[in-house]
C-alpha cells in the first residue's frame, strides 16, 4: 500500500510514514524524513522556549490586553480545576496564604496533609447539606 506525503509530495510505501492511531490507516500524513525535519525545527529545550517567549512577549501582552475578559475567564477556569483536583499548586497556595508557611518550609508531606484536610472539610460540608 502506498501513500502521498503532504510535505514533500512523494508517493511512498505506507511503512515510510510515522505511526499514529488517530490518523487514517494508522499513519501520519507526512513521511518519516519530513517528520524528523519538523521535529528538529521545534524548540525543545528550556532555553529555546524562553527565547521564543522573550521574542513574543510584546505580542502576548497585546493579545492579553485585547482579550482581558477571555484571559480572566481562563484564569478562573484554571483555578477552579486546581480547587477541584486539589493540585500541589493549590495546596501550596493555601499553605502560604492561609496557614502562613514560607515557600522553603513547604514539603511534599505537608502538601499531602493539606490535601487531606481540604478533602475532609469538603466531605463534612456535603454531609451537613
Amino acid at each position: 500500500m502506498e501513500k502521498k506525503c503532504k510535505k514533500c509530495l512523494e508517493v511512498k510505501a505506507i511503512i515510510s510514514f510515522v505511526k499514529n492511531k488517530n490518523c487514517k490507516y494508522g499513519r501520519e500524513g507526512i513521511c518519516r524524513i519530513c517528520h524528523n525535519k519538523v521535529v528538529k525545527e521545534r524548540p525543545t529545550t528550556k532555553a529555546n522556549k524562553k527565547r521564543d517567549y522573550d521574542n513574543n512577549i510584546e505580542r502576548i501582552k497585546i493579545y492579553n490586553s485585547n482579550n482581558k475578559e477571555k484571559m480572566y475567564l481562563y484564569g478562573k477556569k484554571r483555578e477552579q480545576f486546581r480547587r477541584d483536583e486539589i493540585t500541589d499548586r493549590y495546596a501550596k497556595k493555601i499553605l502560604r496564604e492561609k496557614r502562613g508557611f514560607k515557600k522553603e518550609q513547604i514539603t511534599p508531606e505537608l502538601i499531602e496533609v493539606q490535601r487531606l484536610i481540604i478533602k475532609t472539610k469538603r466531605l463534612c460540608k456535603t454531609l451537613q447539606s
